[in-house]
């Protein structure tokens, strides 16, 4: 069966990629973000500092 559309009437709305998430989305990507980059520094100071404390100094012995 072959449908024939004579006219047709439509809103076409454009949008840039950019603006596809609103400000709430966002802003909890960034704070999650910014607590994911926080907690992988502190891991590391930790690891840094467990290392320093493990590590003998120049002529001296655990």
């Amino acid at each position: 069966m072959d449908v024939v559309i004579q006219e047709i009437v439509s809103t076409v709305r454009a949008v840039s990629g950019e603006s596809l998430l609103n400000e709430r989305t966002l802003a909890q990507i960034v704070r999650a973000v910014l607590a994911a980059t926080e907690e992988r520094q502190r891991r590391q100071q930790e690891r840094s500092a467990d290392t320093r404390a493990n590590t003998p100094s120049p002529g001296r012995e655990n």
